[in-house]
């Protein structure tokens, strides 16, 4: 009994010294506080501005920044502010989406086959091998391509090819846990796999998951705007970071602000999760207490 009162006292301390330490980290609270910045941002889009981000007017192309266009129009006279604000909407849902979407197959499959193991494991393994074997955005692309450019088919491409690197981390953490002994004498008392995988395994990577799936919402963005300014993401007039920056790309020297909010915003997004990411790793290393 003293000895798993002194185990529980150790926990608790190491908790407090982790997140004592994330307090600390003044890059993870800086990301925190420029995505918290830019969330709110884009959820008061409407009362932010009053000009509508897909209304064309000719007459206001290209206009510089002004206290009616803060960032400036575009080559249809359309408000780069407005459109930079409800375009977050659209990037950061879709990431969301995308990474809840990579985490249910990426998880699931790699629980499956690590706990499983044999021919199960053999199979899926290979599988990830040639996937593994291609480059991720030209794989991306060629998806993208053949399914045809608008948002959803964007959405599919890159969860179908981000998943396996969430399966093949996975898949390692659970043949690690599964021969820690708390498992095996769980599974020699008639405890059932799927209880034994959510109750024993699962609690156990839940922690390394969360902190690769925020250091990977920053390239999942990176993508989705890759694949949009390449024609094959958002399509007009929907506002969105990578289609824009695509739409500014012939006036990037008569016109610099149509390309360089987007672009910021990108770049401000990016760096805020990974900021976020880097101190998650630091609370969760073992090595950091």
């Amino acid at each position: 009994m003293e000895h798993k009162i002194n185990l529980t006292q150790q926990v608790k301390t190491y908790k407090s010294l982790n997140i004592h330490k994330v307090f600390k980290d003044k890059m993870a609270l800086v990301g925190c506080v420029v995505l918290i910045l830019v969330l709110l941002l884009t959820a008061m889009a409407p009362l932010l501005t009053r000009n509508d981000p897909v209304k064309v007017d000719l007459m206001e192309r290209l206009n510089p920044p002004s206290r009616t266009y803060p960032m400036g129009t575009d080559h249809l006279g359309r408000c780069i502010f407005a459109r930079t604000l409800y375009g977050g909407r659209v990037s950061m849902t879709i990431a969301i989406i995308v990474l809840i979407i990579i985490l249910t197959i990426g998880v699931s499959i790699g629980l499956l086959s690590g706990y499983m193991g044999g021919f199960i494991d053999n199979f899926i393994m290979r599988v990830i091998d040639i996937l593994l074997a291609f480059p991720g955005l030209i794989l991306a692309l060629a998806i993208a391509g053949i399914l045809g450019p608008n948002l959803m088919n964007t959405m599919i491409a890159v969860a179908a090819v981000q998943w396996v690197g969430y399966a093949r981390i996975v898949r390692g953490m659970v043949l690690s846990i599964k021969e820690k002994d708390y498992v095996k004498i769980a599974s020699t008392s008639g405890t059932s796999h799927t209880s034994i995988i959510l109750r024993h395994i699962l609690p156990n990577i839940i922690s390394p998951i969360i902190v690769l799936a925020t250091l990977d919402v920053g390239s999942i963005i990176l993508r989705i705007a890759g694949l949009s300014f390449l024609g094959l993401g958002a399509q007009p007039p929907t506002p969105e970071w990578g289609a824009m920056i695509n739409d500014g790309r012939s006036y990037i020297q008569t016109a610099p602000w149509v390309i360089f909010f987007p672009g910021a915003a990108i770049l401000l997004v990016v760096m805020a999760f990974n900021l976020i990411g880097d101190g998650l790793r630091d609370l969760y290393d073992p090595k950091s207490v």
